[in-house]
């Protein structure tokens, strides 16, 4: 299960490019089109494989898994999530696609189950973000996994509430399966991630690659409600960083990242 962070009126964090040999000028960077274009190569990757189905939480409707071989790729206007129907981001409230983001991986983990192709350790969640951090020493890969197993939201006040808000779509109607949820799984994914960016020389953040909370202390709601037992989200690179953004407008180096997801 692949899921991009932001989209459509919340593009996420920013930076600015300066395009060599434009004098210059300067080009916005949003994470949410860096995040689509490592997104769409890790697609293209992993369905040339007959063993691998992609399940998506975020499409595009307009230009679909396309690659961009370009420093900047275009913005995603017709970003939406692949609820049923489908969530457009361009018109709906960021905050309102929060929770539809993860009952779109608990739908797969149910579609799974009822067809009886539900294989724990065979399924996995990957969300794709590019932070925005400051101090020293941090660029590179972060993961971060789920803090304990998956918290359910219903039968509190704010679960119900969840459910009567989002009543126009299937995904709150579809239970999770009971799952062996080990969220230790989740952190041995996450150390096969950084080691094997290590091992194809991308940079890794020095001080703990892997976490269980953003600053702040919580837990992103991808991750603290949602039921596939490897689940991580990745920070793959920092903006703020002049190296890791030169880095990150490489489309070459896009494609390794992808490469060394999909390994």
């Amino acid at each position: 299960v692949v899921h991009i962070g932001h989209g459509g009126i919340d593009p996420g964090t920013q930076a600015y490019w300066a395009e060599p040999g434009r004098g210059g000028a300067r080009t916005v960077v949003y994470e949410h089109t860096l995040c689509f274009d490592i997104a769409s190569r890790l697609v293209e990757i992993l369905e040339r494989e007959p063993a691998v189905a992609v399940v998506p939480v975020v499409v595009d409707t307009a230009m679909g898994f396309r690659v961009q071989d370009v420093p900047v790729p275009d913005f995603r206007r017709t970003s939406a999530l692949a609820t049923s129907p489908p969530h457009d981001l361009n018109v709906n409230h960021y905050k309102a696609s929060v929770n539809l983001r993860w009952m779109v991986a608990n739908r797969a983990v149910h579609d799974l189950h009822d067809s009886g192709r539900l294989h724990g350790k065979k399924l996995a969640f990957v969300s794709i973000h590019c932070d925005a951090r400051s101090g020293e020493n941090v660029e590179g890969l972060c993961v971060y996994v789920p803090r304990g197993p998956a918290v359910n939201p219903e039968g509190t006040a704010h679960g119900i509430y969840l459910l009567y808000r989002y009543d126009a779509y299937t995904e709150p109607r579809s239970r999770p399966a009971i799952v062996n949820d080990d969220h230790r799984d989740s952190r041995q994914l996450a150390w096969e991630l950084v080691n094997g960016f290590r091992a194809r020389g991308l940079p890794v953040i020095e001080y703990l690659p892997i976490r269980s909370r953003i600053e702040g202390g919580y837990s992103p709601a991808v991750l603290a409600h949602n039921w596939i037992p490897c689940r991580v989200l990745l920070e793959l690179g920092n903006r703020t960083d002049p190296d890791d953004l030169a880095r990150m407008t490489d489309p070459g180096y896009r494609q390794r990242v992808a490469e060394a997801i999909a390994a």
